[in-house]
């Protein structure tokens, strides 16, 4: 029993259903790549004069160029923290791993809503900044952006200073070194 086609008639035939299975072929992978939606159909031809529908109103940050509407990027910067740290506890004096500097140091004293406060030194605890603070004779250590005292913050420092802020106002706290030499 011979299956081939032996006329050029029935080659011709042949060809034809292959190409037609070919494009059924790629039409339903091209339907299944696309997930499976049809195309909405155009709508009918209405009868009457046309009219053209309106623009949707832009939303607010975008911006129109011509007729072409760009949104404008209100992401988020990749590169800042989404979640910042919370400013390590305040250990007490007794409770600190570093001594204090080995230079006499004492600091300017402010007076802010009655209570006394004076910058005693500036040191570093493992590789952080902080301050060494009393106000009204107790001892705090705060590195920039910690709170102490329940109501003062540590802004910055630039030794020998440092910057603190209270409620709306900033004052700044300043040591003078006098080295202390053995007689």
């Amino acid at each position: 029993m011979k299956i081939l086609p032996t006329s050029p008639r029935e080659r011709l035939l042949v060809k034809v259903m292959a190409g037609v299975v070919g494009l059924l072929v790629v039409l339903l992978a091209v339907h299944a790549m696309s997930g499976g939606k049809v195309a909405p159909a155009s709508p009918s031809a209405t009868s009457g004069p046309f009219q053209a529908p309106k623009p949707a109103p832009s939303a607010p940050g975008q911006t129109h160029h011509g007729n072409h509407v760009v949104p404008e990027f209100t992401g988020v910067d990749p590169f800042v923290p989404l979640v910042t740290p919370a400013p390590s506890p305040v250990p007490s004096p007794s409770e600190t791993t570093e001594a204090p500097p080995a230079q006499t140091q004492t600091g300017s004293t402010a007076v802010v809503d009655g209570k006394s406060l004076q910058l005693v030194g500036l040191f570093m605890d493992n590789g952080v900044e902080k301050a060494q603070v009393t106000v009204d004779g107790v001892t705090y250590q705060a590195a920039p952006g910690d709170t102490f005292a329940d109501e003062f913050v540590l802004v910055s420092i630039a030794d020998p200073c440092a910057n603190f802020s209270w409620q709306t106002s900033t004052f700044t706290l300043c040591l003078s070194q006098t080295t202390t030499t053995g007689s």
